[in-house]
């Protein structure tokens, strides 16, 4: 019993000493080389943004402050994005990243859209962003100069990629339709209440994209379209189990690309499972369960466009692979739209994106002019 106890005291005091020698060592300019306990957010598309789940393991902590990497953030182009760590600090001196389950919203959806960390801009103008946690909220202004949009520019890619492609893959097929889901051009006879209920779509204004929602039968842009013309209930906001609002008709990210691809409905953890079990191709050479960011680095170099790459919660479509700036063009469902973006590579290798794709991605199919009469 005695050596029982000491045991216990020992244990106590390395815990003692650890705590307060990493409340010691770090900084709000350092902490990024915390170490804490890590959140993990369930890799189903249910759960793919926005998951209102509690903090792990420590329910009994009080939070006493809210530290954000950047108050300031600059984008340079429309449809690129910037990251930033949100990191709590506990009264027991311990950290905790909680970029994924902190709530992220900005005052101007139209100037950029936040979540887990990503701050993407989808126009010109400056407007604040506003992470909150707990009783704790702060703000980061950010403005995003828009000298380019990248929409032009994968627009141009395709155009002279296309000259060079053999039109009878089906790569020419997959981009085609994604681009068609970016497209879709639609105007609301009414007020439409968008993801999360955080944007509106506006009566008589028109919009490119598909709205992004997790309902449970997916649109492409032809179903979106029918919708919009046809339901009686297109503008009735959908309200999810866990009490959620968002469009009836739309898409979520794994539902866009499965579209592209001409499969059945996927999510972002059967995507995950289909590459360890050979339903899907591995693009390059990594661990599946866990990633080095060298492994995915070099695996980003062969990703072709009507490729795919996909973490636990998100996956997007491969428009283009700049291999000398080391950055992919994409198409990607992301709320509140569709819309075309740019991701640097170690922008996806720190989100631990694997890059994948159809195991016959690249065999022979029918004249790609008959595929659009099909349909």
């Amino acid at each position: 019993m005695r050596r029982f106890v000491i045991s216990i005291l020992i244990i106590l005091l390395v815990l003692s000493t650890w705590s307060a020698v990493l409340a010691d060592s770090i900084s709000s300019k350092n902490y990024y080389e915390l170490s804490g306990i890590s959140v993990r957010i369930d890799g189903t598309e249910l759960n793919e943004l926005y998951y209102n789940d509690k903090l792990s393991n420590v329910s009994l902590k009080k939070i006493d402050d809210l530290i954000l990497y950047t108050e300031v953030v600059n984008i340079e182009n429309i449809g690129e994005s910037e990251f930033v760590d949100a990191i709590v600090k506990y009264n027991d001196g311990t950290f905790e990243k909680v970029s994924n389950i902190a709530d992220w919203e900005s005052d101007n959806p139209d100037v950029v859209f936040a979540y887990k960390g990503r701050i993407l801009a989808v126009g010109k103008g400056s407007t604040i962003v506003r992470v909150s946690i707990s009783n704790f909220t702060r703000g980061i202004k950010v403005n995003v100069e828009g000298r380019t949009d990248v929409r032009e520019v994968i627009l141009k890619l395709d155009k002279d990629t296309d000259k060079k492609t053999n039109s009878t893959y089906l790569r020419d097929y997959v981009v085609d339709k994604a681009k068609r889901m970016v497209d879709v051009s639609w105007t609301p006879s009414q007020n439409l209440t968008g993801w999360l209920g955080r944007y509106t779509f506006t009566k008589g204004v028109t919009y490119k994209g598909i709205p992004y929602s997790q309902i449970p039968n997916q649109r492409d842009e032809i179903g979106f379209l029918q919708s919009l013309n046809n339901a009686a209930d297109f503008y009735v906001p959908y309200t999810d189990p866990n009490g959620r609002i968002m469009p009836r008709y739309g898409s979520d990210c794994s539902g866009f690309v499965s579209f592209a691809w001409g499969i059945s409905r996927q999510t972002t953890w059967s995507f995950l499972q289909g590459i360890k079990n050979g339903t899907y191709k591995k693009v390059g050479s990594y661990n599946v369960d866990n990633p080095t960011s060298s492994e995915l680095l070099t695996s980003y170099l062969q990703l072709q466009r009507g490729d795919a790459v996909v973490n636990e919660g998100h996956t997007f479509l491969i428009a283009y692979n700049d291999k000398t700036n080391k950055k992919v063009y994409a198409y990607e469902q992301t709320p509140y739209y569709a819309q075309y973006t740019v991701w640097t590579y170690t922008q996806m290798a720190d989100g631990k994106y694997r890059p994948f794709t159809l195991t016959y991605m690249d065999d022979p199919i029918l004249p790609y002019s008959l595929f659009l009469e099909l349909e």
